[in-house]
């Protein structure tokens, strides 16, 4: 039986889309480094910058309880990791921990399926003690995506692991509800998988036309893009970004 070992490594470039390995200190976080647990594995990295410093929060999968945690590491540069420890543990499993600053508040919405809810926490001494602010959805869903477009919340998340489906909001904190197009996609767990935040990007203006052709003509030089995860059996390969268009009256792809 095959078994994986996940560790993070730290690509830079020029933007999201044209990426390069650093070439030093790689991995930049193995599962030894986490202190607190006999680490099985580490994924799901999510960066913010506060004060110089990059922080980086992630998940850690206990050996001893075979359940995922939040840790975080910070550094000076982007390339030497100091890992720091646990933040964020509950009686159930926690992984994809999306932080994010709103108005100077620093939050996170880690995977909560198990908990059958899409949960809301935000720190209450940045980076540690974060607190359960508020619970988003119920239901069965996985690695919830949050940004803010054109004056609304939006949400990706996947409803189990293999259908994708879409929420907006005025606030942060609640209200949400889902879009009338959902599901986005069903039974492809390719398309589906998340993998980032949402990036929002300046294209030239042809290349924004072309995209929101299908999109009422509804030009704009800023797209959004979301990046996705390409599963095989070794779980992640490589991940693939894609074009997120919005129109009030449809949503289109490509």
């Amino acid at each position: 039986m095959i078994k994986y070992r996940w560790s993070i490594a730290i690509y830079k470039g020029a933007s999201p889309f044209i990426l390069q390995p650093t070439g030093r200190n790689l991995p930049a976080i193995l599962p030894e480094a986490v202190p607190e647990m006999a680490c099985k594995t580490v994924a799901d990295p999510f960066l913010v910058r506060r004060d110089g410093r990059w922080y980086m929060f992630f998940e850690a999968l206990d050996g001893a309880t075979n359940r995922g945690e939040i840790a975080y590491a910070t550094s000076e540069d982007g390339d030497t990791w100091t890992c720091h420890g646990i933040v964020l543990r509950e009686d159930f499993h926690l992984s994809y921990p999306q932080v994010f600053e709103h108005r100077g508040t620093f939050y996170m919405i880690p995977e909560t399926r198990q908990a059958g809810s899409i949960r809301l926490y935000a720190a209450q001494k940045f980076p540690f003690d974060w607190k359960l602010v508020s619970t988003l959805v119920e239901g069965d869903y996985a690695d919830a995506t949050v940004f803010f477009h054109d004056g609304t919340w939006r949400m990706f998340s996947q409803r189990g692991l293999d259908e994708m489906r879409l929420f907006h909001s005025d606030s942060l904190e609640s209200g949400w509800k889902e879009h009338p197009g959902n599901p986005f996609w069903e039974a492809n767990r390719t398309y589906c998988r998340q993998d980032c935040a949402v990036l929002a990007a300046p294209v030239k203006p042809w290349q924004a036309w072309l995209w929101t052709l299908p999109a009422c003509l509804c030009r704009h030089p800023w797209e959004l893009h979301r990046s996705r995860c390409l599963c095989s059996m070794a779980y992640v390969c490589c991940a693939a970004v894609q074009c997120v268009l919005f129109s009030h009256r449809r949503k289109t792809t490509s």
